[in-house]
């Protein structure tokens, strides 16, 4: 949103979400996370600045846009998800069948499901709260099962069970 300033102004009269999303033409870092960091808390100032509420705005770190082909830094922002969570704004998580799946196993994108639940289920668990899927019942399955270990809750009627 920040590289056209004519963009604020409409953003500033709408009240649609936002999601300001990581990607810079310059593929190669010293510190991968410091500079997304940095990014972020620039434009989270200049929307801030435009007078747009931060309730409205979630964070993207990008995943496999604009980044090196070698998937080094597509795990390093998976690693470090939980690096942008003093942002407090939700961090999106788009890596349904991503070509991470491909570098590592050399699955086709038919076969990635395993890999994106897994990758999902860790980003989850670090910080990633908005997931955007291909494969809905399944995520939807592994965010239930997640939300239960994490809350050590079965069924109501099973009180043995609740810790």
């Amino acid at each position: 949103f920040t590289d056209d300033p004519g963009k604020l102004p409409l953003l500033a009269s709408s009240s649609v979400g936002l999601l300001t999303m990581h990607e810079s033409r310059a593929r190669e870092y010293a510190n991968l996370t410091a500079a997304m960091r940095d990014f972020f808390k620039t434009n989270l100032a200049a929307l801030a600045n435009a007078g747009i509420d931060e309730q409205r705005i979630a964070l993207d770190e990008g995943i496999g846009y604009a980044k090196v082909a070698d998937g080094y830094q597509d795990f390093t922002m998976m690693r470090n998800i939980n690096q942008f969570l003093p942002f407090k704004r939700p961090i999106m998580v788009a890596i349904s069948r991503k070509g991470f799946g491909h570098k590592l196993f050399g699955l086709a994108k038919e076969d990635r499901l395993s890999v994106t639940l897994i990758a999902e289920a860790y980003m989850y668990l670090h910080g990633g709260r908005i997931l955007r899927v291909h494969d809905i019942e399944e995520t939807k399955q592994l965010v239930t099962l997640l939300n239960t270990i994490e809350s050590s809750y079965w069924f109501p009627d099973r009180t043995e069970l609740q810790q």
